[in-house]
């Protein structure tokens, strides 16, 4: 995939607990990485300010993977803070911080499943997603507003 923000790839079988997150210490960064082992879960980190808003937007299934990715922000104690909404195949989740300090991402294949096929790229930051266009169709030369529905 082509990507123009700085890239973060899991190390394998590594990053397997947030002890053992892969961590990045700037944002936007895209996080990467396959699911080799049934029922892993990669969890990445970052550290980021109260009130900062991100979006993580997972590509899995619209890039090819055999994937169904299914995320989780934590917070440095490990609690659940959001989730991921699916949005056509793939999570996508915008949320504001609450606290600054270290937060961690968890992804994981929704049914367990693994192979260099499982696959998956998550973009987090804040970043400007859209998922939709209205009107989606407009007469031939003719000049008419559209509007961008997505995250953020």
């Amino acid at each position: 995939m082509i990507d123009d923000l700085p890239q973060v790839e899991a190390k394998p079988r590594q990053n397997l607990s947030i002890s053992r997150a892969t961590i990045t210490t700037t944002l936007p960064a895209t996080f990467g990485g396959n699911f080799a082992m049934r029922g892993e879960a990669d969890y990445f980190g970052f550290d980021a300010g109260a009130g900062q808003k991100i979006v993580v937007d997972v590509a899995a299934r619209r890039v090819g993977s055999k994937a169904a990715v299914v995320m989780g922000l934590l917070d440095s104690a490990g609690r659940t803070i959001a989730n991921g909404e699916d949005v056509d195949g793939d999570p996508i989740l915008e949320t504001t911080l609450p606290a600054d300090g270290r937060y961690f991402l968890r992804l994981a294949e929704q049914g367990g499943n693994a192979s260099e096929e499982h696959f998956y790229r998550a973009s987090v930051g804040d970043l400007h997603v859209v998922t939709a266009a209205f009107p989606i169709a407009a007469p031939p030369r003719k000049t008419l507003r559209a509007r961008l529905l997505g995250f953020n």
